[in-house]
């Protein structure tokens, strides 16, 4: 499955989409450069433990954004 992560400049919405191009899962987070990438693979990983799902079941990750650093 693909992780596409839009990182905007209030949130950052994370979509688990499937082979047939079917978002099976959706979330969104504030966006807080504070944050660590710990906190982001914990947040993750429990939000796809909610739905059924597992990190080992995301085969590739896009990310987009248009926010400077």
């Amino acid at each position: 499955m693909l992780l596409a992560i839009d990182a905007g400049n209030t949130n950052l919405v994370f979509a688990l989409v499937d082979g047939d191009g079917q978002i099976r899962a959706r979330w969104r987070i504030a966006t807080d450069d504070r944050r660590t990438a710990d906190e982001y693979a914990v947040w993750l990983g429990q939000l796809l433990a909610l739905e059924g799902f597992a990190a080992k079941d995301v085969d590739v990750v896009v990310i987009s954004t248009v926010v400077p650093r």
